[in-house]
């Protein structure tokens, strides 16, 4: 493709600025409108305001990873973390299987496009107890993308994932939110509640 051809970098910026973010397809030359995306583990690169540069320099670096089937140039703008991001996101049909691909590299969230909305990822927050504070689920989910982290890409010291794992369950358990939840399963298997709970913190602690 010669640099006739392509679009210029600065229409990504200019997305970027004044729509907070853009999913581009390098080899049809166009934004993409529809699907749902994630971001691929170790290509996500943050700067302090994406100029035409800098997303120009992105393009470049990541030109076979561009290249494959399935694969886009991704800019959103987080507040939350500070800054622009670039990435190589990669399109998928349904939103759970860009959860699931999120999943596995470690991501805080999808997007889908049809929506407009991210794609929270679960690490096991959704199994807690009802009625777990939402801090909690919150420090659970992190927790899960440390431990995949570490598992898949060695970035994480999987023992401290563990660690955190055995406090998130005592602090449960001293909420009684474990208590309830053995409660309803001693009704169901005739199990002792202390048992059911024991049972359960245990497994939350490995």
């Amino acid at each position: 493709m010669t640099d006739r051809n392509r679009v210029p970098s600065a229409v990504m910026s200019s997305r970027l600025q004044d729509d907070g973010g853009f999913t581009f397809d390098e080899n049809r030359q166009e934004f993409a409108g529809s699907g749902s995306y994630a971001s691929q583990w170790g290509t996500e690169h943050k700067v302090p305001d994406a100029t035409p540069l800098s997303v120009d320099q992105f393009r470049d670096q990541n030109a076979a990873h561009l290249a494959q089937k399935d694969k886009f140039l991704g800019g959103w703008r987080s507040d939350d973390h500070g800054g622009d991001f670039l990435d190589v996101t990669t399109r998928f049909n349904t939103p759970g299987e860009a959860q699931e691909y999120g999943r596995q590299n470690a991501q805080f969230a999808a997007f889908n496009l049809d929506t407009m909305k991210e794609l929270p990822i679960d690490y096991g927050a959704s199994s807690l107890p009802k009625g777990t504070p939402d801090t909690l689920r919150s420090e659970y989910d992190e927790l899960g993308r440390s431990a995949v982290d570490a598992q898949q890409h060695g970035r994480a010291d999987p023992s401290q994932a563990r660690e955190r794992g055995a406090a998130i369950a005592d602090k449960l358990i001293q909420q009684e939110t474990l208590q309830k939840m053995g409660q309803h399963y001693a009704t169901d298997t005739r199990a002792k509640p202390d048992t059911v709970v024991a049972q359960v913190a245990d497994r939350m602690r490995r």
